[in-house]
């Protein structure tokens, strides 16, 4: 790279990562590694269109606790299903255009793994029904940080989902289009939103200044 007219010399970790990268097809596990590192590994991989599902299964350890992956486009449902079935650790899980590829099958593995999850972030994830995403909420009581971006499907048994949970700290909801009932719910749940100290509601259709005052 070249920055201000001088040569900026890459560092270990990316010298690393560039070479696994170059090499993932050879890779059968990462093993025990930081997350960081394994993120910074998983967006080299979307950035050379290299994250298919058998180098997700390559990324994935059945002992990590943290699941975040940056683009999912490309990694298929039943892929992802089967492999939570193993990831009885997991304990933040973060899925970045998550389309196809969390739907009724993955939410059933989530449930079936008695995972026990702190942090749920999903964006993107147009197969995402209402009532799955309603289930893996209630069967996760130890959330603390629920993050939903642009899931068309989402509506009144996800909103009640959330009313039911007592141990939010983060809530963010963006391009979510829920009814003025659900709404209104969500803004009067106040055991729900009592201990939340980041709350985000963005580009959401049927907001308006009454029901945010309520919220807040």
């Amino acid at each position: 790279d070249i920055q201000r007219g001088r040569r900026r010399v890459p560092s270990l970790v990316q010298l690393c990562v560039d070479f696994v990268v170059s090499n993932f097809e050879y890779v059968e596990s990462l093993g025990d590694i930081d997350n960081d590192i394994r993120v910074d590994i998983s967006k080299e991989l979307v950035a050379r269109n290299k994250l298919d599902a058998k180098a997700f299964q390559a990324l994935v350890d059945p002992s990590m606790e943290v699941l975040e992956i940056v683009d999912c486009s490309g990694i298929p449902q039943d892929v992802l299903a089967k492999t939570i079935d193993d990831l009885t650790s997991l304990r933040y899980l973060m899925l970045t255009h998550a389309g196809r590829v969390l739907g009724r099958k993955s939410v059933d593995s989530l449930i079936r793994s008695n995972t026990r999850l702190c942090c749920l972030a999903v964006s993107g994830a147009y197969l995402l029904a209402d009532e799955d995403a309603a289930k893996l909420i209630d069967a996760n009581p130890t959330l603390q940080s629920l993050a939903f971006d642009t899931c068309p499907l989402l509506g009144g048994n996800f909103v009640t989902s959330i009313t039911k949970t007592s141990n939010l700290l983060e809530l963010s909801l963006t391009e979510i289009t829920l009814t003025d009932q659900s709404l209104k719910q969500l803004a009067t749940s106040t055991e729900a939103l009592r201990s939340v100290k980041n709350l985000t509601l963005k580009s959401m259709p049927g907001m308006t200044d009454s029901i945010l005052t309520d919220i807040l």
